[in-house]
């Protein structure tokens, strides 16, 4: 039974490990199109159409990343497997609620500026939803681990959202010019209104 278990977590990590490469390559790529970083990782697979340059990029850091753990932290599989996968999930559940308040805004006060009107529970869901995003990392924070395990892994999670804020506030337009780009490729762009006029700027240029 327990090798049955293990088998489904595997199978589930590697389930994991392709929906975080899948997102961390096309935002790679759009940071890339955006005028950050090598051009090259802006590129496309002529069969596919997805970014595969940048999808390389992601699986040869992610793979330094875990050898880099295994040299100077742990060679225990299941702690490899439990260190990275709780900092990437302390990152994810920021990453998901700046979402799901962005959903919020989206539906609640842009979508309405345009003559969209929001439903009842546009005003309701996104907000419980950052409720239990917030209890639930409230919860996996604090109390503050008691091993050193642990207290490296928190920080280094509020290290890399850090990082992230960091590189936002530096170059604002930078990334307001990559947002607005991706706003327009997953179709959540108004036909007015300032979004609308900077990507029509960008594909003007």
């Amino acid at each position: 039974m327990g090798d049955i278990v293990t088998l489904g977590t595997t199978i589930a990590a590697i389930g994991c490990c392709l929906a975080t490469l899948v997102a961390a390559a096309r935002l790679l790529f759009a940071m890339s199109r955006g005028g950050v970083g090598d051009r090259r990782l802006s590129r496309v697979s002529e069969k596919s159409g997805v970014p595969a340059v940048a999808a390389a990029a992601i699986a040869v850091a992610a793979a330094a990343t875990i050898l880099l753990i295994l040299a100077v932290g742990t060679s225990v599989a299941f702690n490899l497997f439990a260190w990275s996968g709780t900092v990437g999930t302390l990152v994810l559940l920021v990453a998901y609620g700046i979402f799901t308040a962005g959903a919020w805004y989206y539906l609640c006060v842009r979508g309405p500026r345009h003559g969209h009107r929001a439903a009842r529970l546009d005003y309701i869901v996104p907000v419980l939803g950052l409720v239990v995003l917030g209890y639930t990392l409230y919860r996996n924070v604090l109390p503050w681990p008691a091993t050193t395990s642990g207290r490296v892994i928190a920080i280094l999670a509020i290290i890399w959202v850090l990082v992230a804020i960091a590189a936002i506030v530096a170059v604002p337009r930078q990334a307001a010019k990559i947002g607005d780009r991706l706003a327009h490729d997953e179709g959540l762009v108004f036909s007015t209104g300032k979004i609308a006029q900077t990507v029509a700027e960008i594909e003007r240029t």
